[in-house]
């Protein structure tokens, strides 16, 4: 298990407003388009307001319906960067830890992700929605979250063996008064994360977050490999942490001041408090397996279930998560003129699944084997796995509807999304735990999985009914055609698996997995050459280039 700064795997949705640090993306970008967007951002000189110009490169608007091209090339970077970083981390780590492992510090992150995901949303959220900011908008936002993120650390330090009791895990007490720092440190980095955000500066940000998660990878591969155990995950997560926020302290010039917040607070409280409402919901959904089931079913199916929703997590974060940081500050400047807000909108959906889904049949190809290839102590989550690849496929519109949620002003529809969402996945869960209590472990994950997917297609659905209806002009159906051809490709990767497996019989795991991806990989593309012009146009180009 990684650091996790925004989790997008979870019922209910949310703009991505901070870095996916860690665990945590356009083939369909033109390439003659040169799209970085300048954002003037409003600053206090003398008591005046001023704005400043704020460039990533020369200032051009994007073309009709294209992206800033600029900042989501750089937003890819950071998260593919990231997502190699972490992925790789992950499987050499997993070969040498227990699922235990994973579930001791799963149930330890719980408490620690939800003082993270606090501070990434209310005022935080607002700064980057807003059209004018200035400074006393960034110090009433920081103090407000640094604040709030000491208070909750010391709470969570005071509650852990109540916490621990309630899981009849006693080696919890340790790990989360240890992971306890982490609530206040990223409590302290998130507003001048969000102004580099803001400004669309992924750039800045790319080279520091991705030394951040070498370096954590590094000190977690050789605590696993001499036999750390459970505090090589520990010793990944601080070090994640404390060398992101240092970093991106250096890459921003604003620092806080002490000043009267009480009028900026005001102006950012109505946006706020509806994106903290959303919030709750959203991690009550997102949190739900560790909340109920922990207790339950215990750190091993817990474990295996994480570490299976991490891998198509990171898969995700990919390919939607880079165009959610874009897509918030992006369309919130595009917002009112509502024509162009639609049409980038839709630009940002058709892109993002482009890129997900059919990556999502692959992975739901290779899945079993994956895991066997990884370690036995694995092998028992492969079915779940496959659910869990269905169910990412409506996961990964969630960043890209939460972003177009908060960019549009609808904080408040978001909030009776995930509330209901929330409600529906705690009713879920409970009777999945109650069916499955005495369960084995593998029969444990695969019901937690397929009641995660049944949940989330029903919440995306009604999510996706009412931005068309509420917040696009396009129908939905419009809106949803152009990524048929993703889906089309995403089913003919995923049969490719069951097709090629009789054939690889007997043969090592790692060929096995190697020819299975390619396989999986190739009826995909050719799906989508097939299909999508944008796709067919790369591979013409490709192939008359190669000849």
């Amino acid at each position: 298990m990684t650091a996790d700064r925004t989790e997008t795997a979870a019922p209910g949705f949310t703009a991505t407003g901070a870095p996916s640090g860690s665990a945590h993306r356009d083939s369909a970008m033109d390439e003659t388009a040169e799209l970085p967007v300048t954002m003037r951002v409003p600053t206090v000189r003398d008591g005046q307001a001023t704005e400043t110009a704020e460039p990533s490169s020369p200032a051009v608007e994007p073309p009709a319906g294209r992206l800033p091209r600029g900042a989501v090339l750089w937003s890819y970077v950071l998260t593919i960067g990231r997502f190699g970083t972490t992925a790789g981390v992950t499987i050499v780590m997993a070969k040498f830890l227990e699922p235990a492992d994973y579930g001791l510090v799963a149930l330890a992150m719980v408490w620690v992700t939800f003082a993270q995901s606090l501070s990434l949303h209310g005022t935080v959220q607002a700064i980057v929605q807003r059209e004018e900011v200035d400074d006393s908008h960034f110090d009433a936002a920081f103090w407000t979250t640094a604040g709030t993120g000491v208070a909750l650390a010391a709470v969570f330090a005071i509650a852990v063996p109540l916490w621990a009791g309630l899981n009849q895990t006693p080696d919890l007490i340790p790990i989360c008064l240890a992971l306890a720092p982490v609530m206040v440190l990223n409590a302290t980095v998130v507003v001048p994360d969000a102004i580099l955000r803001r400004q669309l500066k992924f750039r800045s940000l790319s080279v520091r977050w991705l030394l951040a998660g070498l370096v954590s990878g590094v000190v977690g591969i050789v605590g696993a490999i001499i036999g750390w155990g459970v505090w090589a995950l520990v010793a990944q997560q601080l070090v994640m942490t404390t060398f992101s926020a240092v970093a991106v302290w250096i890459a921003v010039q604003w620092r806080p001041r002490f000043r009267r917040i009480g009028p900026a607070l005001r102006e950012l409280r109505q946006y706020s408090l509806h994106s903290l409402s959303g919030f709750f919901a959203y991690f009550v959904a997102m949190r739900t397996d560790a909340l109920l089931l922990g207790p339950l079913f215990g750190p091993t199916a817990i474990g295996l279930y994480r570490f299976i929703t991490r891998i198509p997590e990171m898969l995700n974060d990919v390919a939607t998560g880079g165009l959610a940081q874009v897509a918030m500050p992006h369309l919130s400047r595009a917002a009112p003129s509502r024509e162009e807000f639609d049409r980038y909108a839709a630009r940002y959906i058709h892109t993002g699944t482009l890129i997900a889904y059919p990556a999502l049949g692959v992975l739901f190809a290779v899945g079993p084997l994956f895991l066997q290839w990884i370690g036995p102590q694995w092998t028992p989550a492969g079915s779940a796995f496959q659910v869990l690849c269905v169910a990412m496929a409506a996961v990964a519109l969630g960043p890209l509807m939460g972003a177009i949620y908060q960019a549009a002003g609808r904080p408040d529809t978001l909030a009776a999304i995930n509330w209901a969402s929330a409600a529906a996945t705690v009713a879920g869960m409970l009777v999945a735990g109650a069916l499955f209590h005495d369960a084995d472990p593998g029969t444990q994950v695969l019901a937690i999985a397929t009641t995660f997917a049944i949940l989330q297609w029903v919440t995306t659905i009604v999510a996706l009914a009412l931005m068309f209806s509420q917040v696009m002009i396009r129908s939905m159906a419009a809106g949803l055609r152009p990524s048929l051809p993703a889906a089309v490709a995403a089913v003919a990767a995923g049969a490719a698996g069951p097709a090629v497996r009789p054939l690889l019989h007997g043969t090592n795991a790692t060929v096995g997995l190697i020819v299975t991806g390619v396989v999986a990989a190739a009826a995909g593309l050719a799906v989508l050459t097939a299909t999508e012009r944008e796709v067919s146009t790369r591979v013409a180009r490709i192939v008359r280039g190669r000849r």
